[in-house]
Parts: C-alpha cells; sequence; structure tokens
C-alpha cells in the first residue's frame, strides 16, 4: 500500500499566525470574515480556530450591534 502524498500546500491559518497578524495591528481587531479573507481560509474553518483560541484565553472580544452584529476579535489586555 503506497502512503498518499499531500497535493494541497499547508495552510497558513495556525494560532500563531493569528496571534502575529494581531500584534501587527494592534489595538485593531480582526473579524472571522477578514481573517479569513486575509489567510485565504474558508470562513467556517476561521471561526472554529478563533472559538477554541477565545475559549483557551488566547483572544479578547467584543460584538457590536444586537442580533446581526459582528463580532472582533483582539489580543487581551
Amino acid at each position: 500500500m503506497k502512503k498518499r502524498e499531500m497535493i494541497k500546500a499547508p495552510s497558513g491559518l495556525t494560532w500563531t499566525a493569528v496571534v502575529e497578524l494581531l500584534k501587527e495591528h494592534d489595538p485593531q481587531g480582526f473579524t472571522n470574515s477578514e481573517l479569513a479573507e486575509h489567510f485565504d481560509q474558508p470562513y467556517q474553518r476561521v471561526a472554529s480556530l478563533t472559538r477554541v483560541m477565545y475559549d483557551a484565553g488566547a483572544l479578547s472580544r467584543t460584538h457590536v450591534g444586537k442580533t446581526a452584529g459582528t463580532t472582533f476579535y483582539f489580543l487581551p489586555l
């Protein structure tokens, strides 16, 4: 049985890459859509990563608007 080769290049979307991007643009926050566009990754993949990072305390977030608002992610203070 042959090992499968990776066809696609690895994603640049990593925990470290998100933190570095936020450090570069501090105190500007980013939405999941903006992060998805920056890293050229699907929205859901970015949303999953930012949720895990938020739950672990690596990100802070603020929600602007009521029902259909926008959530911005920042580095914790």
